[in-house]
């Protein structure tokens, strides 16, 4: 052990004064914290919650709780949650969200370090290197950088910083898959990346590709085929549904700068492949072409980092040694052991002067209300996600709004209805398709009816009066970083039955844009996207009989089957039940469910054939795997 130690010691210094900044700075005032609800972390610790209390073991399921109902675990991806959840089995949801976090931050440096190893950096520039990646995560001020320790614990991007360190190692496992063909590791590397963070994903696959090309003349065709087949396989359970349910997914492009990130991640990790090549110059121009650019071009145009940023400090920080390594050569200058531990004791003192208070953490009180019957419409920045996520938990209240934007095809209504409370409200990945104007909140009324929101989470209750005939206040919230009111204006129901047969939506565009000005200017009459028979037109009245996760039983007082308008998200896996007859779901404006009943109506949420299949494709690649390292084989 001392002889390894001694070997190592370079990279032994790097990562232990890495993880005394980490503890000391990051680790410890966040084990001590009492909430973990700053920003997005706030609807991360709910999904973990929603999974260890609803659907665990699955990851699952349906979600009542935000967008007017949403599938949990289909669109973004689920293992941070799902191990969250799973830990918490043992210890509680706190210490588990915590320790998931704390592991992803101590993991950081060695990974950095066998990174930098592994793109051909020297031992001591690796671990300086580890240490300088340190400091720029310490101090970063750019927000939603993704990865840094600014964003992960003042805006909460856990998924992000929990991906981080499994994508170095990636990057470090592909060298041994270029020369050696050994794809196991990769595999299951890449296979995580996938099941934890989306845009993360997309690195690794720009990082491979760039090896490819660099690494042409060595690659082992069959291998790079079981690799990606392999980690297809394993990321099956999530990946399969996500791509088939994709049409009922809301994807919008944030801002345009995201391309542009792309494009210089694409330079550095084109770059980063010729590294070990000593008398390439290319990494060193590609590297100044990329600062200047972050430098010059950000202070020319509007550039934002999104979630690549950390990422591209990483790569920049590697070019950096590299440009160093090579003109410290040419030169004819060496570094020593000595200089390397007085350079990573500056960068380590450093880090810890320039980390400053990244916790924003306060002992916020938890919401007492009681129960409530109907949505809540709260009207916030996108930032404020606290009590669209501990209401929930506190009291079982559904919020139509919530983090997890993507996930449902009726954001887009949801947030005009927060516009309309306030014009300063905003939802990050939403987009209003027509201009917005005030004239539009004279039909927030019945927008609200239309939705099943029977209270508005306001900080202008004197506004919100203005607009609803008679309101009741239910109680005053502390929700940072504002206090607020929570309001009573209606009593709609969760499902109505109509005294007429839809027709279908007249098309003019896509079915979004049609029932977005059906929501702006119509509202009078529920619309379909495909035909629906001609029904009973007498009407009559419903009741809910019983209500849970993925189930609902209605009571439909009719003389004959009547339309039946359910003010639940559309998805094509619910299954309806008319006195024990399935019955078809018919999509219907703005993006709820129609059927039609009399008698005993039940919704049920089913898991559908492509989640089952994703799951069996991911079951029978581990056990493959698994066989193949027992037996040792390669596997034809």
């Amino acid at each position: 052990m001392r002889r390894l130690l001694e070997e190592n010691k370079e990279a032994v210094t790097a990562v232990t004064l890495s993880w005394i900044v980490t503890i000391t700075r990051l680790i410890y005032p966040f084990s001590v914290s009492k909430t973990m609800m700053s920003w997005d972390m706030a609807g991360h610790y709910f999904s973990a919650w929603f999974i260890q209390n609803h659907l665990f073991p699955d990851f699952l399921g349906w979600n009542p709780f935000h967008l007017a109902g949403m599938p949990q675990g289909y669109f973004y991806p689920p293992l941070f949650h799902w191990l969250v959840a799973a830990l918490a089995q043992l210890t509680g949801l706190d210490a588990a969200f915590k320790i998931i976090v704390s592991a992803s931050l101590l993991a950081l440096p060695p990974s950095a370090y066998i990174c930098c190893r592994s793109l051909g950096l020297g031992k001591k520039k690796s671990g300086i290197a580890t240490l300088l990646l340190l400091l720029v995560f310490s101090s970063s001020a750019i927000n939603h950088m993704g990865g840094d320790f600014h964003s992960l614990f003042s805006v909460g991007l856990v998924t992000a910083s929990f991906a981080l360190p499994i994508l170095l190692a990636y990057i470090a496992s592909i060298r041994r898959l270029m020369e050696k063909g050994a794809w196991g590791l990769p595999s299951i590397l890449l296979a995580t990346i996938a099941l934890s963070h989306t845009i993360t994903f997309a690195v690794a696959l720009i990082v491979l590709l760039a090896s490819l090309i660099a690494n042409h003349h060595r690659v082992h065709p069959i291998k790079i085929a079981k690799h990606l087949g392999a980690a297809a396989g394993l990321s099956a359970a999530w990946a399969v549904p996500a791509i088939m349910y994709s049409e009922e997914a809301f994807i919008h492009t944030v801002r345009g700068e995201v391309e542009m990130s792309f494009a210089l991640l694409v330079l550095a990790a084109g770059a980063i492949t010729s590294l070990k090549d000593r008398k390439c110059w290319w990494p060193t121009i590609t590297t100044a072409a990329i600062i200047v650019f972050m430098v010059v071009g950000s202070s020319i145009m509007p550039f934002h980092y999104y979630r690549l940023g950390a990422v591209l400090a990483f790569l920049i920080i590697v070019l950096l040694m590299r440009t160093a390594k090579l003109l410290m050569e040419s030169a004819g200058v060496r570094i020593g052991w000595n200089a390397f531990l007085v350079a990573s004791l500056a960068v380590a003192a450093a880090s810890l002067a320039l980390a400053g208070d990244v916790h924003p953490y306060n002992d916020w009180p938890t919401p007492a209300i009681t129960e409530l019957d109907g949505r809540i419409l709260e009207a916030s920045y996108a930032g404020e996600h606290y009590a669209k996520h501990v209401l929930p938990i506190a009291s079982g209240a559904a919020m139509l709004s919530g983090l997890f934007v993507e996930s449902s095809r009726t954001t887009p209504f949801i947030y005009l209805m927060q516009k309309e409370l306030d014009i300063n409200a905003f939802m990050w990945g939403g987009y209003i398709p027509h201009m917005f104007t005030a004239e539009y909140a004279r039909k927030l009324p019945r927008q609200m009816d239309v939705m099943g929101a029977n209270y508005v989470l306001t900080k202008d209750a004197a506004g919100v009066a203005e607009l609803f005939n008679e309101t009741e206040v239910i109680a005053e919230i502390s929700a940072p970083p504002q206090n607020k009111t929570l309001i009573k204006i209606g009593d709609s129901s969760l499902a109505e039955v109509l005294d007429y047969s839809p027709e279908r939506l007249p098309r003019h565009g896509t079915w979004e844009d049609d029932s977005y000005y059906w929501f702006v200017k119509d509202l009078q009459r529920v619309y379909t996207e495909d035909d629906f028979p001609k029904t009973y037109e007498g009407g009559g009245n419903i009741s809910l009989v019983k209500e849970g996760i993925g189930e609902y039983v209605f009571s439909v007082d009719a003389q004959e089957p009547a339309p039946v308008f359910i003010k639940i998200s559309y998805f094509p896996v619910w299954e309806a039940y008319c006195n024990g007859e399935k019955t078809r779901i018919y999509r219907a404006t703005p993006n709820f469910m129609l059927t039609a009943c009399a008698g005993e109506l039940r919704l049920e949420f089913q898991r559908g054939l492509w989640s089952n299949i994703g799951l069996a494709a991911t079951v029978f690649t581990a056990l493959l795997l698994a066989y193949a390292r027992m037996t040792r084989s390669q596997l034809p």
